[in-house]
């Protein structure tokens, strides 16, 4: 087992906890529990819930270890893997439940500042106007972009979760691209434009596994 010097080196923590060490485990737990709080009530309000993801997540990875990667940085891995879990946990309840919600309702969180549909920036003005365009596509479409670009979902989880066969995903996504397209398009929105098609290409790529 490789000992953890002082002060900590993070890295060797990781490699403690892929090799089953639960000291290493235990670690990473207390190190990062508050600060994924913290961060999982910026997504999602819901006390119990974001306890419940974190639960869910350090159950997950401590499963799936020995599979891992050594991250750049461990709080980054985290923070993104809490955040695809909230997103996820949300949207398994709005699907199971959806007889109770109203009509006009839709899981998706507001869009952060930074866009994080993917790693580029907008402005506020292009980001409201791209706002305004999702308002626009029917609840599922929202639901699969949200999950998509947003929770980063895979086509499969997306499948499950909206209990759809991975192609009706795709296509789903699909037209969905291309009605923003079109609508953002209108109003000669060039950077906002820009961002969709960077969105489609990624979209795209995999056309070939649903063909």
């Amino acid at each position: 087992m490789i000992h953890i010097s002082n002060p900590v080196d993070e890295k060797l923590i990781w490699l403690n906890f892929q090799a089953g060490d639960e000291n290493a485990y235990a670690y990473l737990y207390n190190t990062y529990f508050k600060k994924l709080y913290q961060y999982g009530l910026g997504i999602y309000p819901d006390s119990n819930l974001v306890k419940d993801c974190i639960q869910e997540l350090f159950i997950k990875v401590w499963r799936i270890k020995e599979n891992l990667g050594q991250p750049v940085s461990i709080r980054n891995y985290l923070l993104v893997s809490l955040k695809r879990t909230i997103i996820k946990e949300l949207a398994k309840q709005k699907y199971s439940l959806k007889a109770d919600l109203p009509e006009d309702y839709y899981f998706e969180v507001a869009l952060s500042h930074e866009f994080q549909l993917i790693d580029v920036q907008i402005s506020e003005d292009r980001l409201k106007q791209l706002e305004l365009a999702l308002k626009k596509l029917t609840k599922r479409q929202r639901d699969a972009i949200h999950l998509k670009f947003y929770g980063k979902l895979s086509y499969e989880e997306i499948a499950n979760i909206m209990d759809l066969n991975v192609r009706s995903v795709y296509n789903l996504i699909s037209k969905a691209l291309e009605s923003l397209y079109q609508e953002i398009n209108q109003h000669h929105n060039l950077q906002t434009v820009t961002l969709l098609m960077v969105l489609s290409s990624i979209h795209y790529s995999s056309l070939t596994q649903y063909l």
